[in-house]
C-alpha cells in the first residue's frame, strides 16, 4: 500500500472517530434532554451520527448516505422549528455543513472501498 492510500485510510479512521464521538456526545445529551421534556432530535441525531462514523471507520460509502440522511432531516427540523429566520437556522446547521463538506474533500472520500477520489 503506498504512502498517500495508507494517509487516505488513516484520515478516514480519525474522520470516523470524530463523528462517533460527537455522535455519543450529541446523543447521551440529547437523551437528556429529552427526558427534561425537550426535543428528541438530538437523540436521532446522535445516533446517525454514530452510524455514520462506524460505516466510516470501515471504510463503507454509505457512510456518505447516512450523513446525507442526517443533514436532510436537520434542515427540514431546523425549518420546522425557525422558520426562514436567518441566525436560529445557522446556529442549527453549521456544524453539520462543515463536517459535511469534510466528509466529501477527496482525502477523506478516497478513504471509502469503491471510490476513485
Amino acid at each position: 500500500m503506498n504512502t498517500t492510500l495508507r494517509t487516505r485510510f488513516l484520515l478516514g479512521r480519525i474522520v470516523g472517530v470524530l463523528l462517533i464521538l460527537i455522535g455519543l456526545g450529541v446523543g447521551g445529551f440529547g437523551i437528556w434532554l429529552g427526558m427534561l421534556g425537550g426535543t428528541w432530535y438530538y437523540p436521532v441525531a446522535g445516533l446517525l451520527m454514530l452510524v455514520s462514523g462506524f460505516l466510516l471507520m470501515n471504510r463503507r460509502p454509505a457512510a456518505l448516505v447516512v450523513f446525507a440522511v442526517l443533514l436532510g432531516g436537520t434542515l427540514l427540523w431546523s425549518l420546522w422549528e425557525a422558520g426562514l429566520d436567518w441566525w436560529p437556522l445557522a446556529a442549527r446547521l453549521d456544524g453539520l455543513v462543515v463536517l459535511g463538506l469534510l466528509l466529501l474533500t477527496p482525502w477523506v472520500r478516497g478513504a471509502l472501498v469503491g471510490r476513485d477520489a
